[in-house]
């Protein structure tokens, strides 16, 4: 926001004409001995200060200085209230696009997990039933053909 005549001054806007007065005159006394020095920006301060005390010492120009900084103000304030309600409709778009994404990258690493699941599982039960047919034989040798036997308990077959 823009510095008005009355922040140059150091007054409230509702300052009646000997407090600009007395402002005036301490702000100018200030910056005599900046400006001495010739400071560029004492300068133009110091013009700022002749510009703002001229304006509000008149009291038409004043009233109509007055009217423009409330319709600045009015249209600022305007213009911050629709950038927040962008803002805000912005970050709820936002937050349920990333609510949509982080639903889709879920259930794709759901379906992979799952059939690696499934796969480990599936492994796991035929080594579980191959180990368990391996122990479930028991090798015999015929003596009579000098061949190994195994018989198989669960059916009761028997293979040479």
């Amino acid at each position: 926001m823009k510095r008005s005549f009355y922040d140059v001054l150091g007054v409230a806007r509702n300052a009646d004409q000997s407090q600009i007065d007395t402002a005036y005159a301490l702000a100018g006394e200030k910056l005599a001995v900046i400006t001495v020095r010739g400071t560029a920006a004492a300068i133009a301060e110091s013009k700022l200060l002749g510009d703002g005390y001229a304006l509000l010492s008149n009291p038409a120009r004043r009233a109509e200085y007055d009217a423009k900084l409330e319709a600045d103000e009015a249209a600022e304030m305007l213009a911050v209230t629709a950038t927040v309600g962008k803002a805000r409709f912005s970050s709820r778009v936002g937050a349920a696009v990333l609510m949509a994404l982080a639903v889709v990258v879920g259930g794709i690493a759901y379906q992979h997990v799952s059939a690696k699941m499934e796969q480990v599982r599936v492994e796991h039960a035929q080594a579980v039933r191959q180990k368990m047919e391996e122990q479930a034989k028991v090798l015999l040798i015929d003596a009579t053909h000098g061949q190994p036997v195994v018989i198989v308990p669960a059916d009761g077959a028997q293979k040479r």
